[in-house]
């Protein structure tokens, strides 16, 4: 697979992840984890294979799921 179909398909997880319908399960996942000390961000991102950097964007973008992660 070239780098630019695996780009793609990490872009594509990404969406599906961070889509409307998916927000509130995605986050109760990566609270759950955090809180729980088995994870780590970086590691929840390579876990899922999606970009950190656009995953954090993301979940920086609302000041809801924002408090949630900093308070796990």
């Amino acid at each position: 697979m070239t780098a630019s179909a695996t780009k793609n398909l990490r872009e594509e997880r990404l969406a599906v992840v961070t889509a409307p319908e998916n927000e509130e399960q995605t986050m109760l996942a990566v609270v759950d984890r955090i809180a729980k000390g088995t994870h780590t961000f970086l590691s929840i991102c390579e876990e899922l294979d999606v970009p950190y950097t656009r995953f954090f964007m993301w979940l920086q973008k609302d000041a809801k799921r924002l408090s949630a992660y900093e308070n796990a």
